[in-house]
């Protein structure tokens, strides 16, 4: 795998998004636990772990050949999406690095292909 950001909509690396896949337990950082209380949509309820599938990586970034980090986005309520920032998990414990919400409605429609890799 070449380092660099990747994105869903013009793919990932093969492999790459089932590293978050399955039950983790979540550890927040400091940055985490405070955005969770000051995000423009409201106060973000933070849990101790959670169910991830694939389909919930929407970008994955590589370093010296190796999936570290990903942004997984996944249904919060009837408005909002949560996406988190998870470090590769180990042993199934991630690192939150941070969290913010997206309303279901935003769509990224103008993503900047030029920020990303295509596998």
């Amino acid at each position: 795998m070449l380092d660099g950001k990747y994105h869903k909509q013009l793919g990932l690396p093969k492999g790459s998004a089932e590293l978050w896949s399955g039950r983790l337990q979540l550890r927040y950082g400091n940055h985490a636990q405070s955005e969770a209380d000051v995000d423009r949509y409201g106060r973000a309820e933070l849990f101790g772990e959670a169910e991830f599938e694939a389909a919930d990586v929407v970008e994955v970034e590589v370093a010296q050949g190796q999936p570290v980090k990903a942004v997984l986005r996944f249904p919060y309520d009837d408005d909002k999406d949560l996406v988190m920032v998870l470090q590769r998990p180990e042993r199934s414990v991630s690192f939150v690095r941070t969290v913010w919400f997206n309303l279901v409605s935003d769509k990224h429609r103008s993503l900047d292909h030029s920020k990303y890799r295509k596998p």
